[in-house]
């Protein structure tokens, strides 16, 4: 079941000594953002698809969940060093 919208809800866990935390269930129905690094890369993906509103509003939440696994500007791409590797391109290097 859901949670309800725009409420509070408090839940306790004795296993880490009765303290109680509050979450916020927060009102997504209508929720089209998504973070800043991602923003461009969302706009796209509208402009070249004809997605329903509920397909709209399930990839801005694939994408604020998953913010974390897209780089937010070019140097914040990982180098590995440990594995040196070679990717036939067939043609295209040629």
């Amino acid at each position: 079941m859901p949670l309800p919208n725009q409420s509070d809800i408090s839940v306790i866990d004795p296993s880490i000594d009765s303290k109680v935390f509050s979450v916020h269930a927060s009102n997504t129905a209508d929720d089209l953002s998504v973070p800043a690094h991602l923003q461009e890369l969302f706009d796209k993906a509208l402009e070249a698809t004809q997605l329903s509103l509920s397909n709209k509003q399930s990839l801005a939440s694939v994408l604020r969940r998953n913010s974390c696994a897209f780089a937010t500007d070019s140097q914040d791409l990982g180098f590995c060093t440990a594995l040196q590797h070679d990717i036939d391109t067939g043609e295209a290097s040629r």
